[in-house]
Parts: C-alpha cells; structure tokens; sequence
C-alpha cells in the first residue's frame, strides 16, 4: 500500500470533521425524537438560535430546551410518537471551527391510523455549526416547510455553500 500523499491526508481530515457534524445532528434527531431533552440541549452552542417557522424563534439553550420543551409536553410525552427522518445531509466545512449545512426532513407520524399519510411535514433544515474544545456544537438551526404548508424565507435556497 503507498503512503497518503499530503492532499489526501487532508482529504481524510475533512471526511472525519464533515462525519462528526452529521454524527451531532444524527444524536441530535435521535434524542430530540427520544424526549431526552437535557441531553440533546447540550448539543447546541449557549448562544444557538432556532428559525422553525409556525413554532417560533428560540434564541440561546434556555428558549431552544423550553421551545422543544412545549412541542415534546404536545405530544403527551410519549417517546418516539413523531419520528423524524432527515435525509442528503450536505455539509460544507467553511473554516478549521465553522461549517454549514442542509438537509431534508421527513416528519412521520407513528399515531396516525393506517388509513392516513403517516408524514406530517416536509422541510428543510439550514444550519451552522461551530467547533469549540474540539467539539462540534449546532450554532444555528432553521427549519424550511415544504409541505403540507410552505413557509420559507425570502430569497430561499439562495447560494448554498454560500461564498465567502
């Protein structure tokens, strides 16, 4: 086997940041769907905000935790009733602490009868994030509707990664 050159260990480097940032938003969906809220609170950057349409803006760890507090307390608690599937993750290291991504959202529904759609939403997530004590944390997170209602910002998708 021949030794990596220098661009390929730089490749490899890139592979292992881009793996962590969709390893922190796949924990991310798996507690938030889970009703750990404590633990996936700690995955947000103190100072995150989040964009999500109807529900609202959540700016700083205290309004996300209560934001996601209140849709949690609407679905009675129940773990895993809202399954949320997010899909193409697509994420672009924008310096040596800095990236961003996107990625789809399939919002199912598992207390749907057999005779409904079991999706609720359709969407988009735009997001930040931001490596700190060699952890990556969410920076900001906003959420486009596609369906059954759309709800985007003007001027969306625009430039994705964005220039700079």
């Amino acid at each position: 086997m021949t030794e990596l050159t220098a661009e390929e260990i730089g490749l490899v480097r890139e592979l292992l940041e881009v793996e962590a940032i969709r390893k922190l938003m796949v924990k991310f969906t798996q507690l938030m769907d889970a009703n750990r809220l404590d633990d996936m609170i700690a995955l947000f950057q103190p100072d995150a905000r989040c964009e999500f349409g109807h529900y609202g803006v959540w700016e700083g760890r205290d309004a996300i935790y209560e934001g996601f507090r209140a849709r949690a307390e609407g679905n009675g608690w129940v773990p895993m009733k809202v399954l949320r599937a997010n899909t193409n993750h697509w994420v672009e290291l924008t310096g040596p602490d800095s990236a961003v991504g996107r990625r789809y959202l399939l919002n199912g529904a598992s207390f749907k009868e057999a005779t409904e759609s079991p999706i609720n939403y359709l969407g988009l997530y735009d997001e930040d994030y931001r490596k700190v004590g060699g952890s990556w944390k969410i920076q900001r997170s906003s959420l486009y509707f596609f369906w059954p209602v759309r709800e985007v910002k003007e001027g969306f998708p625009g430039e994705f990664p964005p220039k700079g």
